[in-house]
């Protein structure tokens, strides 16, 4: 498959040079030349562009074909595009396939963050035990605040969203997260294992974190 550059600034062949590129894979044995794809809104591409980058794509693929080159896939993009497809929006016919990692992780689409209908937003869940509790002065005056088992090293600064209510991140540092809890949170603290929705970014640095024990159900 070969990448084409479609306005997120980031990887892909410019158009310009698309033509004599695959012309060259299709004239080298060693190669087989399976389609094209496109990686739009991951990088610098705003949500503004996402159907031009759709229809970039697709008009690289009729041109290859109207010059006789046979396109047999051409993926269109990300779980970004998702979001025009919940808005009822259709794709070019061109696009064969869409590659939807954070989609289908998540459940939600990649540029508003919106449920997507009949997938799960808890499918990936985040666990930590509470290794301190305390109530003592802060700068908004004294706060019950819980001291959580991982930090930046193992989420970077990927947000996360807890699954109990009454509980919010203040801050963390590089391997402790600091929460303030509220007066609907009961639980005595010291020991229970709190959970939360992780947002792709700290998913990502969480799955590949050595100090994060991964368990597949």
């Amino acid at each position: 498959m070969v990448q084409v550059e479609t306005g997120d600034e980031r990887e892909g062949t410019p158009a310009g040079g698309l033509s004599d590129l695959v012309e060259a894979i299709a004239g080298d044995p060693r190669l087989e030349f399976a389609g094209l794809a496109t990686n739009y809104a991951c990088f610098r591409g705003p949500s503004s562009g996402l159907r031009d980058s759709a229809e970039a794509i697709a008009k690289a693929a009729r041109d290859l074909r109207a010059s006789g080159l046979t396109v047999p896939r051409v993926s269109g993009g990300n779980s970004s595009l998702l979001w025009l497809l919940a808005r009822g929006e259709r794709l070019p016919s061109e696009i064969t396939e869409l590659r939807c990692g954070e989609a289908l992780l998540l459940g939600q689409d990649a540029l508003a963050y919106e449920p997507l209908a009949d997938c799960r937003q808890d499918a990936c869940v985040l666990r930590a035990e509470v290794l301190e509790e305390y109530t003592k002065p802060a700068r908004e005056g004294a706060k019950r605040r819980l001291v959580l088992g991982l930090g930046r090293q193992d989420l970077g600064l990927g947000e996360v969203k807890f699954i109990q209510p009454g509980l919010r991140e203040v801050g963390r540092s590089a391997d402790y997260l600091v929460v303030e809890a509220d007066e609907s949170y009961l639980e005595t603290a010291v020991g229970v294992v709190l959970d939360m929705i992780p947002t792709y970014e700290s998913l990502v640095a969480a799955w590949t974190s050595p100090y994060v024990e991964l368990k597949l159900r």
